[in-house]
């Protein structure tokens, strides 16, 4: 059985691994920009005793090759602690599924997942009960 500590955990770990796509997002990005502005122009003065001017256009490769590489190992680690972000999700939505109580399955899907105050998910609930009945049905629960 799930503890009551991961259930409190669940919303905020829906966020992070929000937060983790928009990062990688971000990081697909800057990896995009480095490739499209990733050339430099300079001009040099050669030939003909140094009279030629030429423009020579390139990739600055060990300042690119540095960032790129810290990029994509950012962009691994994320990705690494979103898959393990998932899994605690999904055992989560596998335990409340395993739930036999329909109230108790309601009780907690409003609580941890919408993250109602218990005064709201006894107004949610009906039937006449109280925020502190539902919150000792689930303590009860949570103890067996």
């Amino acid at each position: 059985m799930i503890d009551k500590r991961v259930l409190e955990q669940y919303i905020d770990t829906v966020k992070e691994i929000d937060e983790i796509k928009l990062k990688i997002g971000r990081l697909e990005r800057k990896l995009q920009q480095l490739e499209d502005d990733g050339t430099v122009i300079d001009s040099v003065s050669g030939g003909e005793g140094g009279t030629r001017h030429y423009k020579v256009e390139g990739i600055p490769l060990p300042a690119y090759s540095k960032t790129k590489t810290a990029l994509h190992l950012r962009k691994s680690t994320l990705e690494n602690l979103m898959a393990e972000l998932e899994m605690q999700k999904a055992e989560v939505e596998a335990f409340v599924s395993t739930i036999e109580d329909s109230q108790m399955r309601r009780i907690i899907r409003f609580r941890f997942f919408e993250r109602m105050p218990w005064k709201y998910v006894a107004i949610k609930i009906g039937g006449g009960n109280t925020e502190d009945g539902v919150k000792k049905a689930f303590q009860r629960f949570m103890k067996d």
